[in-house]
């Protein structure tokens, strides 16, 4: 930087002028992480990297790039964000007054695995240093196929490939036995466009018959426990995720209410809150690194699993009346997000039966009622050629005590007809029927 120091010195009546320019140069240097980031596909990261000491950088010169120094992956100069390679490369501005030019890379893809390069320029001196980022991967690729082949001369063999995984799966080759025959197989695997890898495992055959499965298994869940923590910026935002469709269970199970942090943030200093209708009456509250409150003992969530921002709600031993529309409220330091996940209870009820009613004046009536059920069982009614006549009925139902479904279809009755009534809960059908002579004997 320039500066100027003004001399004025007298002499009688004569005055002469000094200016002096100098020039100093505040030195800085990077601060960075010794080991690589690692994160996984999908997650949000952050590559850190900061001045030391923390000079305002607003008006420096930062590039972040790969290989070309001409070619950044962003590039921020003259107060703004000038290139970005893609538009999920950024940083935040509002940081730089604080020294830190760290690059956020939003939904991470296995092409974003690279060594980074991160070059400052004052406009009088220069500093780069490199950040490692390693993306691990969360795909757990296609469902292996098995194809056999074999060649003139050659033995018969059979190969079991899959495509779209990262990282490198473990393969298993077992017999009929349940041996591991690995040892006699072959691997190898290439990268596609998309940096996702085709598997491919070969095993010669020797006998004449045999049963052979293939098993690729992939190792992230095994590796996530060993993750370093991410470092946070303290700008961190967060949101929660779950499902979008219903959780289902039976009763006497125990589920898990799926519900985790997107970038997987270590949520063990958040508050997580699960409630149904009353915000203020949650199932379970989680605070000050201890669960402060349960509704039900058997509702309660992993607290070693909080690091990985995984906020689930266990449920053990499924009750009908656990049947609700569940909500997830996470806050930390003035950042707090939530979201819905819907538990359905099933019982699959007593079988129905079918009664026939008539009274003075009105027509014969079939009536097909079944108790304990939950959720509502689809109820269809068919007559003797198959064909289906639920429309000509009608239906209600009523909750119990114990809040299971009474439930009972009425359907006008044609003489001489024989009549099938069916209630169904997911694929699992009940029928009950009557008989043809019963129903000609009304006529």
């Amino acid at each position: 930087m320039a500066g100027y120091i003004l001399l004025i010195l007298r002499c009688g009546k004569c005055f002469v002028l000094f200016i002096y320019t100098f020039l100093f140069i505040v030195k800085f240097s990077r601060s960075i992480p010794s080991k690589p980031v690692v994160t996984y596909v999908g997650e949000d990261v952050v590559l850190p990297a900061s001045l030391s000491p923390a000079l305002n950088a607003e008006a420096f010169e930062v590039r972040w790039f790969t290989t070309d120094f001409m070619t950044p992956e962003l590039l921020y100069i003259n107060y703004r964000i000038r290139q970005q390679s893609d538009t999920r490369r950024t940083l935040s501005i509002d940081n730089l007054k604080n020294g830190n030019v760290s690059l956020i890379i939003r939904n991470v893809r296995v092409s974003d695995d690279h060594l980074y390069k991160c070059y400052v320029y004052s406009g009088l001196r220069e500093e780069e240093t490199e950040v490692s980022l390693t993306v691990e991967g969360q795909f757990l690729g296609a469902q292996p196929s098995i194809s056999m082949s074999s060649t003139e001369g050659q033995k018969t063999r059979l190969e079991c490939s899959a495509e779209k995984w990262n990282p490198q799966p473990e393969v298993t080759w077992r017999d009929m036995n349940g041996a591991d025959v690995m040892s006699q197989s072959t691997i190898k695997s290439e990268r596609d466009s998309e940096g996702l890898l085709r598997v491919s495992s070969v095993l010669p055959v020797k006998e004449e018959y045999n049963v052979f499965s293939c098993l690729m298994r992939n190792l992230c869940d095994l590796q996530f426990k060993t993750l370093p923590e991410k470092i946070h910026t303290e700008n961190d935002s967060f949101i929660v995720v779950s499902p979008s469709k219903p959780v289902v269970t039976y009763v006497g199970e125990d589920v898990v209410l799926p519900a985790s942090l997107s970038p997987a943030l270590n949520a063990e200093a958040f508050q997580v809150r699960w409630f149904t209708t009353d915000f203020m009456t949650p199932e379970l509250l989680y605070a000050d690194n201890t669960i402060m409150h349960q509704s039900d003992t058997r509702k309660t969530l992993i607290i070693d699993n909080l690091k990985n921002g995984n906020v689930s709600l266990i449920i053990r031993n499924v009750r009908v009346s656990d049947n609700h529309l569940y909500r997830c409220y996470v806050y930390f330091e003035q950042r707090d997000d939530e979201t819905e996940v819907s538990l359905t209870v099933e019982v699959l009820g007593a079988q129905p039966s079918i009664t026939m009613s008539s009274s003075e004046g009105q027509k014969t009536r079939l009536e097909c009622s079944a108790e304990k059920w939950n959720p509502q069982p689809e109820v269809t009614w068919r007559d003797m050629n198959g064909a289906d006549v639920t429309s000509q009925s009608t239906i209600k139902s009523e909750r119990d005590s114990e809040g299971l479904l009474r439930v009972s279809s009425v359907l006008p009755l044609t003489p001489v007809t024989l009549w099938l009534g069916y209630s169904r809960l997911d694929n699992g059908w009940m029928d009950g029927w009557i008989t043809n002579t019963e129903v000609s004997s009304l006529s």
